[in-house]
């Protein structure tokens, strides 16, 4: 379980977007692990910047919450809530940026202080581009009536497929695209459907 890290001074182009080990950056891994984060973040480029000035912007799902078989009954971890709620008075910004609507963000996230962005910070679609992904969702999800366990999960400006409760991986998977649906790899990065 590891955590994207985006630094930015005010002021400065100092900025950090590489994926950080989970050992370095992880809320299980700060708490279990600070000698090594301290460590870390000392011989890393952003310890010249003060803390008022860091901006940290973190995932919901499979940062602050174990990724889990029902995305429902998905929980930030009590430790991950009380690491967000001692850096929000310590850095200029704490974000929460996830693909769930903004309403369950508050609910799974009671944090006062904390910037909450949902639907991935899309706006919802018009016209065109909400017709194609409509058009999608309904291709989508004849395709998935052939795999056992997949599911789709429909968002209001886009979709996620599901194949954490499938027995596929790898080739097997890759093997069920259809249409103009395919998936576009990219070397540590989620799949995406194009």
């Amino acid at each position: 379980m590891g955590t994207y890290v985006w630094c930015v001074a005010k002021g400065t182009k100092a900025a950090i977007g590489d994926r950080a080990p989970p050992s370095a950056f992880s809320w299980r891994g700060m708490i279990q692990e600070a000698e090594q984060i301290t460590h870390a973040w000392k011989e890393s480029p952003v310890a010249r910047i003060q803390p008022a000035e860091v901006l940290l912007v973190t995932d919901f799902d499979g940062t602050l919450a174990e990724i889990v078989q029902d995305p429902a009954g998905a929980r930030a971890t009590p430790e991950a809530l009380a690491a967000i709620h001692e850096l929000v008075p310590l850095l200029a910004d704490v974000v929460v940026l996830s693909s769930r609507p903004p309403a369950q963000l508050e609910s799974l996230i009671p944090l006062s202080g904390v910037r909450l962005i949902g639907d991935s910070g899309l706006a919802p679609p018009r016209h065109a581009l909400k017709e194609a992904l409509d058009r999608f969702n309904a291709d989508a999800s004849k395709m998935l009536e052939r795999i056992p366990g997949a599911w789709l999960e429909v968002k209001p400006a886009s979709t996620a497929i599901h194949f954490r409760n499938t027995d596929m991986t790898g080739d097997p998977l890759q093997g069920h695209r259809a249409g103009r649906a395919h998936p576009e790899r990219r070397p540590g990065r989620r799949d995406l459907l194009r």
